[in-house]
Formats: C-alpha cells, sequence, structure tokens
C-alpha cells in the first residue's frame, strides 16, 4: 500500500492575510468613525456646506477615485505609500 502524507506549510500565507484582513479593518473602523462624526458632531455644518456648495462633494467622489487609481497602482508596484493612500481613502469614503 502506498501511503503518502503532503503536508503544506500555509504558515506564511496565513500571516499575509491575517495582516492584510486587519488592515481592512482599521480602514473600515476609521470610515466608520469620520461617518459617524460627520452625522453626530458637524451634522449641521456639512449640511450647510453641501447645500451651500454642492461641488465640495463632487470634488471628493473625484478624489475617492483618483486614490484608488493611485492606491492599487502603488500597491501593484509593492510601494509603502500605499498603506497611508488607502488610510485617506477610508476617512474620504466615510466622508462621502
Amino acid at each position: 500500500m502506498n501511503n503518502r502524507t503532503i503536508i503544506q506549510d500555509a504558515s506564511g500565507i496565513n500571516t499575509f492575510y491575517a495582516k492584510i484582513y486587519s488592515l481592512v479593518g482599521v480602514g473600515l473602523g476609521i470610515s466608520a468613525i469620520v461617518s459617524a462624526l460627520m452625522l453626530s458632531m458637524f451634522q449641521s455644518v456639512i449640511v450647510s456646506v453641501l447645500m451651500g456648495s454642492t461641488w465640495i462633494f463632487y470634488v471628493a467622489i473625484a478624489a475617492e477615485l483618483i486614490l484608488v487609481f493611485a492606491a492599487s497602482g502603488m500597491a501593484v508596484k509593492n510601494s509603502p505609500a500605499a498603506l497611508p493612500l488607502f488610510l485617506v481613502y477610508s476617512a474620504l469614503n466615510g466622508f462621502t
């Protein structure tokens, strides 16, 4: 009988995914905090700014798109600048 046991060491990929999911969790947390601040503490200010000049909202949405393309381009190059761009994107996502 031919009993072969194959043991694969997946600890490297597990730590990689744990790090990635923790960074995504941090991004979600930042987005939630900014959104909660906008809805509670700065509600009257944000409503008056958006009603008075709606172009700010459109600029924020365009900046989100630009940040997505810039951060994904830097992530492909494995640049350390991709993380701060992701965190800025998360805060801007909470704003919009």
